[in-house]
C-alpha cells in the first residue's frame, strides 16, 4: 500500500482503454502501470502513476514486478489485438495473449490476500454462431481467428484456476469500441476521418453486423468490475461448480448494425455525399474468415455489476466527429 491507497496493477496501460482507465483511477488507487518500452511516449500517463517498464511477454520481469508491488487487484488489458494479423503470426498471439496471461494469474495467485484479477476478453471469442440475436455469456465459443483462440484459451485457464482454487477473477467481453484520439485505422475512426477529408471510406465487410460502444462506457465496465465485491474462496468454487461463467460478463449495447449502415449513419451526421467503397484494399492483410454477426446482450452485467451504457451510438459518434473535426 502507498499513502493508504490500494495498489492496482494495470497491463496495457498505454493502450486505448488502459490509458483512459489509469487516468480515471489514479486519484483513488496507487496505480502500477506496466508499460512495454516500445510504448514510451505513445500515450502520456499521469505523473502520480508508478510506471514499470516491461512487456507482458517478459515473464520473469513481470513476476518480479508483481512480487515487488504486491497489488491487491490486477487489471489485465495488455494484448496484441489486430485480428487480421493473427492469421500470419499465430504463435506471437498465443505467447502474448495466452501464455503471458498464465504468467500473470499464477503470479497473482501467490499474493497474500489478493482480491481480484480482471481480464479483458472480447466478443470475438463467440465467433461463428447460428443464433442472430445479441449473445448471452452461456453460448458455446466458436473462435474464428488465432486472436480469438488466444483469448478463449486465456479465459479457460482463468476459469479453471478459479474453479479449482477459488482464484478471484472477473472476465469482461467487450464489443467494438470507438472514441480513439490516436489511431485512424479502426472502423469508426477510419470512416469519420476519411469522410471529413472528403475521401470515400472503404469497407472490407459491409454486411458484417457489429455491436458498438463509446470508450467511456467501456472504461466504466472495468471500474464496475474493480468495485465488484468477490465472494470468498469457497463460495467462488461453489458458484463456478453451478455455473462456469458466473464471473464472466458481456459489456455492450446490443446494437446490430451492418458496417454499411454504420457508414451511412456517420455520413448523415457529417453531411457526406460521396461514395462508400466496399472490398478490402490490395494492401490489406489477408483474413480468410470473419464472423458475420457479433452483438452482445449485457443484461447479466447490468444485474450483477450494476453496469449500464450511458452514451448512445449517436452521442458517441457526434463526440468522435467533433474531436476529429478539430484534430484531423
Amino acid at each position: 500500500m502507498t499513502n493508504n491507497k490500494k495498489t492496482l496493477l494495470i497491463t496495457g496501460s498505454t493502450g486505448f482503454i488502459g490509458s483512459h482507465l489509469v487516468e480515471k483511477l489514479v486519484d483513488k488507487y496507487h496505480i502500477v502501470a506496466l508499460v512495454p518500452s516500445s510504448d514510451i511516449g505513445m500515450r502520456p500517463l499521469p505523473k502520480d502513476a508508478c510506471i514499470e517498464y516491461a512487456g507482458i511477454e517478459d515473464f520473469d520481469l513481470v513476476k518480479e514486478i508483481i512480487s515487488k508491488h504486491q497489488p491487491k487487484v490486477i487489471v489485465h488489458l495488455g494484448a496484441i489485438t489486430p485480428v487480421r494479423y493473427s492469421f500470419e503470426n499465430p504463435g506471437v498471439y498465443q505467447k502474448i495473449n495466452y501464455l503471458a496471461t498464465i504468467n500473470l494469474v499464477e503470479s497473482a495467485a501467490k499474493i497474500k490476500d489478493f482480491e481480484k484479477f480482471v481480464f479483458a476478453s472480447t466478443m470475438e471469442t463467440y465467433g461463428w454462431q447460428s443464433v442472430k440475436k445479441p449473445f448471452k455469456e452461456n453460448l458455446f465459443l466458436n473462435p474464428d481467428s488465432p486472436y480469438a483462440v488466444s483469448k478463449v484459451a486465456a479465459e479457460k485457464y482463468i476459469q479453471m484456476l478459479a474453479r479449482a482454487f477459488g482464484f478471484p477473477a472477473v472476465i469482461l467481453k467487450a464489443c467494438n469500441t470507438f472514441g480513439r484520439k490516436n489511431e485512424k485505422d479502426y472502423i469508426v475512426e477510419h470512416i469519420i476521418t476519411e469522410m471529413l477529408a472528403g475521401r470515400s471510406p472503404q469497407l472490407g465487410t459491409p454486411q458484417a453486423i457489429r455491436d458498438l460502444m463509446y470508450v467511456s462506457d467501456h472504461v466504466n465496465g472495468y471500474v464496475k468490475a474493480i468495485e465488484f465485491e468477490m465472494p470468498g474462496t469457497e463460495e467462488i468454487k461453489e458458484k463456478l461448480e453451478e455455473n462456469q461463467i458466473a464471473f464472466t460478463f458481456n459489456i455492450g449495447n446490443g446494437y446490430q448494425l451492418t458496417m454499411k449502415q454504420l457508414a451511412e449513419k456517420i455520413g448523415d451526421i457529417i453531411g457526406f455525399k460521396g461514395e462508400i467503397k466496399t472490398g478490402f484494399p490490395k494492401s490489406y492483410p489477408w483474413r480468410p474468415s470473419t464472423a458475420d454477426y457479433l452483438s452482445l446482450d449485457a443484461s447479466y452485467a447490468s444485474q450483477i455489476l450494476n453496469w449500464k451504457p450511458e452514451i448512445s451510438l449517436e452521442q458517441g459518434l457526434q463526440k468522435s466527429i467533433e474531436f476529429w473535426k478539430d484534430n484531423l
